[in-house]
Order: structure tokens, then sequence, then C-alpha cells
């Protein structure tokens, strides 16, 4: 009985991804109005975000991954959600006030990762 086994290999891969919005809108609202004094909380400027990951992967007997990462390489600040609250100001009056949620800055790192 002959036993066939996969050739030992490894290969670096990499990956490269780009994300382009020219302007989207962040609630329901599709608000143009100023609220609170802020004139672009619902529709934010273009966007544009890249990400890179370099995998090195060993097969075989080595069933293991080692990849390093960058996400949001440009670093920017980019809205992910925007909501309308309401604020009490310093006269004690309840305002609407447009608040937003960010996505993560500029992420990098190192994963391990082996298959049994």
């Amino acid at each position: 009985m002959t036993t066939i086994r996969p050739a030992e290999w490894r290969a670096i891969v990499s990956h490269v991804a780009s994300h382009f919005e020219s302007k989207s809108w962040l609630s329901y609202y599709n608000e143009t109005t100023p609220i609170g004094g802020v004139s672009d909380w619902d529709q934010p400027e273009g966007l544009f975000e890249d990400e890179l990951a370099l995998t090195y992967k060993g097969m075989g007997d080595k069933k293991y991954e080692v990849q390093a990462y960058v996400r949001n390489l440009e670093n920017k600040n980019i809205k992910a959600n925007a909501v309308v609250d309401q604020v009490q100001n310093s006269a004690g009056v309840q305002v609407p006030y447009p608040l937003a949620i960010y996505q993560p800055p500029r992420t990098y790192g190192v994963t391990f990762r082996y298959r049994f």
C-alpha cells in the first residue's frame, strides 16, 4: 500500500483592501440642516480607507499561520454612525445635539493561528 502525502510547501500571502465612499448618510434622518451648530453631522465628507496584511502559511505538518496587519492605514477619523440626542445646555434647557460613533483609529498587530 502506498501512502501519498501532500508536498511540504509554504506560502506568503499579501492582502490589500481599499474602500472609497464619495458621500454617505449616517442615519435615517438624511438631514442637511445644521443641528447644534454642527453642519455635517449626518453626511460626512468622502473617505478612502486602506488595510494591509502579510500572512506566512506553513502547510503539511505545519498547520500554522503568522499574520502582520495594519487597518485604517490613513489613520483618519471615520464616522460610522450618527444620532441626535437631547443634551442639557448651560441654561438647563434640553436641546438637540448630534452625537457620532467613530471607527477605530489605525490598528496594527500580529496574529498567530494553528489548525488541529
